[in-house]
């Protein structure tokens, strides 16, 4: 039986209509965005990011809402992770501790850094998860936070679909203030990425409904909320777990190169919530200026996806090791300028 012509006639038009919103979307993208058109993300495996939100610019940060979002594309599932307001993070960089609402405005006020960089920077210290990009805007562009898991169901059917990339396109053109690392390819990609998801593909925690925060006050009297670390990280189990990482079970060691303790400790906590295979730690004899050094004992090594994700995430330096004594495939040294 043949189609109705008034019938497809519609579904022409709105083919060409989303079409045109596509075309709008990628060729005034990069126009009325100065963030670069160069990719971030392949779209193909693990990225997380940071997105926090306000109602006013102008205003004090202290109520704004954080989200930490992961997508796993290869196995088709995310993570919806909602941070309260008051939750302490460890802010690098001899800052210390700090509410994750205030983080992002703190590191607006570091030139050298920027508050994408100190938030991110932040939320991987607390959480043991590599952060590869940010979204910072009001609420009205980026009204995806919610402590609510019915809410969030909502959001991914309101803005998350065919009919919700008009919303979508239109903020990005939005005087509103945002700030990203993100560029239009990558955000369309996020969008897509999570349009595809089911609603049961996507884990769900608010951490102000686990036991994983305490009451604890900062010296200045402000009353915050500490994270339980051992506890948080028995909780989320692999929810930070590259599969292409996993699947390759590269050793790894790592070399603390810097005058301070424990970043040998921190970051095998990171490689290991990503699926890493830490096999050994070590401190280095003498220290090194160098932020981030891989030593690889065989060349196929380069193009694994652990040497590709830190390449990427730390900016490393990728050296050739002929020393067939080494104990792991790959040898991360981090340096001073790592700490910087």
């Amino acid at each position: 039986m043949r189609n109705n012509p008034r019938e497809r006639s519609l579904s022409q038009i709105r083919f060409f209509r989303f079409i045109a919103f596509l075309l709008l979307f990628f060729i005034l993208g990069g126009v009325f965005f100065a963030s670069t058109w160069q990719s971030r993300w392949d779209g193909k495996r693990r990225f997380t990011l940071v997105v926090q939100n306000f109602e006013n610019p102008k205003e004090t940060q202290e109520n704004a809402k954080l989200l930490i979002f992961s997508i796993e594309p290869r196995q088709s599932r995310a993570a919806y992770i909602f941070l309260p307001p008051a939750v302490i993070l460890d802010v690098p960089y001899g800052y210390k501790s700090y509410r994750a609402s205030s983080v992002y405005t703190l590191g607006e006020l570091d030139k050298a850094r920027g508050g994408g960089k100190l938030l991110t920077s932040s939320i991987e210290n607390t959480f043991g998860v590599i952060v590869d990009g940010y979204l910072v805007g009001q609420k009205n562009i980026l009204p995806f936070l919610t402590p609510k898991r019915e809410e969030m169901r909502e959001i991914k059917r309101t803005y998350f679909s065919i009919s919700g990339i008009g919303f979508f396109i239109s903020s990005l053109f939005s005087p509103s203030y945002m700030k990203t690392n993100l560029s239009v390819i990558d955000r369309f990609r996020l969008w897509n990425t999570m349009r595809q998801l089911r609603e049961d593909q996507i884990s769900f925690l608010n951490l102000g409904d686990l036991r994983v925060l305490s009451d604890a006050i900062l010296p200045d009297k402000t009353p915050v909320l500490e994270v339980n670390k051992d506890i948080f990280d028995a909780i989320i189990k692999d929810m930070w777990e590259d599969s292409h990482v996993r699947a390759e079970r590269i050793s790894l060691r790592i070399v603390n190169a810097t005058n301070e303790e424990g970043v040998a400790s921190r970051f095998s906590r990171i490689l290991e919530h990503l699926g890493g295979n830490v096999v050994e730690m070590t401190t280095a004899k003498k220290q090194e200026k160098e932020g981030c050094t891989l030593f690889i004992t065989q060349k196929s090594l380069a193009s694994s996806a652990i040497v590709d994700k830190l390449k990427n995430a730390y900016h490393c330096q990728l050296r050739e090791e002929n020393n067939l004594t080494e104990t792991a495939d790959v040898t991360l040294v981090l340096g001073e300028n790592f700490l910087q």
